[in-house]
C-alpha cells in the first residue's frame, strides 16, 4: 500500500451515527453529546481508471439512477470541472476539490508528485449499506412485511432505482459517512501512505461544512472517523477561513488542517455489555435544519427559560453518560454480579427496577445504576418536550411519545427516544439483551397502528473510519 507508485486499488469505509444524548445542546461547546457509530457503513473504492482518460475522475454510486459524476482536473490550478448536463452533488464535488487542493501542497512524495496518479484518470465507486435509505418501496414491491427478516433478504447495497433527490434517508448521517469515506480513500490513495485519522477528521469536517453552506456541530463526522464517543464540538472560528471563498486554496486548507486551534474533544465510549441498540424509521417526516433554526431563535427570544431548561437537560445528559461509563467498567470488573442484574432486569419493566429487592449489596449497587440511567433518560425526554413546547418545535411530538412509552412497556427496555434533533421520522431503543430487542419489534412495532414502523438492521459498530486494500469481503 505504501509503494512509490501507490496502490492499484484502495477502499475506505465509515459508519453512520445515532446521537442518543445532546440533541441541540451539542451545537454549543460548553455541552457534550453521546454519539454511537453504527454497523451500517459507507464504502468508497478508488483505483486507477481501467479506461485511462487523462486527469479525469469518474465517480459511480450504483445505488442511484443518476449516480454518475465525471470531473476533469485542470492540473495547472487543480480546479475541477463538470459537464453542465450532469447532476450536481455538492458533497462529492467539495470532497474532491478539497482533498486535491490539500494534497497538491505536498509537492512530491517519494518519486512522484501525489497528483501524478491523476494522469491516467481515477475510478471511484461509492456504496452504502441499505439502512441509510428507506427500503419501504422495495419491500412493498416484493410484497414483504416491514420486518428485520424481510430487510435481511435484500441484496447488500441494494439499488434504489431512483435519483438521489427522490430517495428517503433514514437519518443515520449518510452525507457525513459518505464524505468521510471519500475523503479517507482519496487522501490515502494520492499520498500513498496511511493518513492519520486526525487529518481525515479535519478534512472531512471542512468538506462537510463547505458542502452544507454552514458550520455545524461536527458530531456526525466525528462518529464517522472515531466511532462511538462522547463529543464536545470545535470552535467554529477554525473553519471560517475556508468558508469565506477560500475553500479551494490548498495552502489555506493545509493551514486549517495543521492549526492548533482545533479543540473538539473525543472521549471514547461504549455501551455496557449486553446493551443492544434497536433503530426504526417512522413513516413521517421532519425538517431537521428548520427545527434547529427554530430552537435557536427561541433561545434568543426567551433566554432565561432556555438557559434554565438547557442547564437541567445538560445535567441529565451528563448523568446518563457518566452512569453508562460506570456501568461499562462494572460489566468487566464485576462480571458475575453484573450478569445476574442484567438477567433480572431484562425480565422486568424499567419503572419496576427501583422497587425490586435483590438481597445483596453488590447487586443492589449495580441495579441502582440501571435505575439511574432509566430515570435520567426519562428526565431528559421530559425536558426535551418542555423545550419543544416553548419553541413550538416537534422534538418529541405526541405521536412519538405514545410510541416510545409503548416501547418502554416492554421488559428489558432501559431507554427509548428520538435521536439527534428529534422529530417524527426515527426512534431508537436500548435494551438489555437481544430478546428484549426482538420483543420491541414483535410486540410494539409490528402491531403499531398509528404509524408505520420500519426496523433497521444496524446496531452499534465497533470502529470508525477504516482504510485497506481488500474489498472482496464486501462484494464491491
Amino acid at each position: 500500500m505504501t509503494s512509490p507508485s501507490g496502490p492499484s486499488a484502495l477502499i475506505a469505509s465509515a459508519p453512520g451515527k445515532v446521537l442518543i444524548t445532546g440533541g441541540y445542546l451539542v451545537l454549543f461547546r460548553n455541552h457534550t453529546g453521546v454519539v454511537l457509530a453504527t454497523t451500517s457503513r459507507f464504502y468508497t473504492r478508488i483505483r486507477k481508471s481501467p479506461n485511462p482518460a487523462q486527469s479525469e475522475i469518474r465517480i459511480v454510486a450504483p445505488q442511484f439512477s443518476d449516480g454518475v459524476w465525471v470531473y476533469t482536473v485542470a492540473r495547472a490550478s487543480n480546479q475541477i470541472n463538470q459537464s453542465p448536463q450532469q447532476p450536481r452533488n455538492p458533497f462529492v464535488q467539495t470532497a474532491i476539490e478539497t482533498v486535491l487542493a490539500y494534497v497538491s501542497t505536498f509537492g512530491t512524495t517519494g518519486e512522484q508528485d501525489p497528483l501524478d496518479l491523476l494522469n491516467d484518470g481515477l475510478e471511484i465507486t461509492i456504496v452504502a449499506h441499505n439502512d441509510f435509505y428507506s427500503q419501504r418501496d422495495e419491500l412493498r414491491r416484493r410484497q414483504l412485511p416491514l420486518t428485520t427478516q424481510s430487510l435481511s433478504s435484500l441484496t447488500q447495497f441494494a439499488p434504489t432505482g431512483k435519483p438521489i433527490s427522490q430517495v428517503h434517508k433514514t437519518g443515520l448521517g449518510s452525507s457525513a459517512a459518505m464524505t468521510t469515506s471519500l475523503v479517507a480513500a482519496l487522501a490515502n490513495f494520492l499520498l500513498r501512505q496511511r493518513v492519520d485519522n486526525g487529518v481525515v477528521d479535519k478534512l472531512a469536517q471542512l468538506c462537510h461544512c463547505i458542502a452544507q453552506g454552514k458550520i455545524g456541530s461536527g458530531f456526525d463526522i466525528a462518529a464517522a472517523v472515531w466511532g462511538s464517543h462522547i463529543y464536545r464540538r470545535f470552535d467554529p472560528a477554525v473553519l471560517e477561513p475556508a468558508t469565506t471563498g477560500n475553500g479551494a486554496d490548498g495552502h489555506v486548507i493545509r493551514k486549517i488542517i495543521e492549526s492548533n486551534e482545533w479543540n473538539h474533544q473525543i472521549e471514547p465510549f461504549s455501551l455496557p455489555r449486553y446493551f443492544v441498540l434497536k433503530l426504526a424509521e417512522v413513516d413521517a417526516g421532519s425538517n431537521t435544519p428548520s427545527m434547529v433554526s427554530k430552537v435557536l431563535a427561541w433561545r434568543k427570544r426567551d433566554p432565561i427559560l432556555a438557559e434554565k431548561i438547557w442547564i437541567e437537560l445538560d445535567e441529565a445528559n451528563n448523568g446518563i453518560s457518566q452512569a453508562l461509563s460506570r456501568l461499562s467498567k462494572l460489566s468487566n470488573s464485576l462480571r458475575p454480579a453484573y450478569d445476574k442484574v442484567v438477567i433480572i432486569c431484562a425480565c422486568s419493566l424499567s419503572h419496576e427496577w427501583e422497587a425490586m429487592s435483590l438481597d445483596d449489596p453488590v447487586l443492589e449497587d449495580i441495579k441502582s445504576i440501571f435505575v439511574e440511567i432509566h430515570q435520567k433518560f426519562q428526565t431528559a425526554r421530559s425536558l426535551l418536550r418542555e423545550m419543544a413546547t416553548a419553541a413550538d418545535v416537534p422534538i418529541e411530538p405526541p405521536s412519538q411519545t405514545y410510541l416510545l412509552d409503548a416501547c418502554m412497556d416492554v421488559p428489558g427496555v432501559i431507554m427509548a427516544g428520538v435521536p439527534g434533533a428529534g422529530g417524527y421520522d426515527a426512534i431508537f431503543c436500548i435494551t438489555l439483551g437481544e430478546q428484549s430487542a426482538k420483543e420491541v419489534e414483535e410486540r410494539v412495532w409490528k402491531k403499531w397502528s398509528e404509524s408505520s414502523i420500519a426496523p433497521l438492521l444496524a446496531g452499534v459498530g465497533k470502529t470508525g473510519v477504516e482504510v485497506g486494500t481488500d474489498d472482496g469481503a464486501i462484494g464491491m
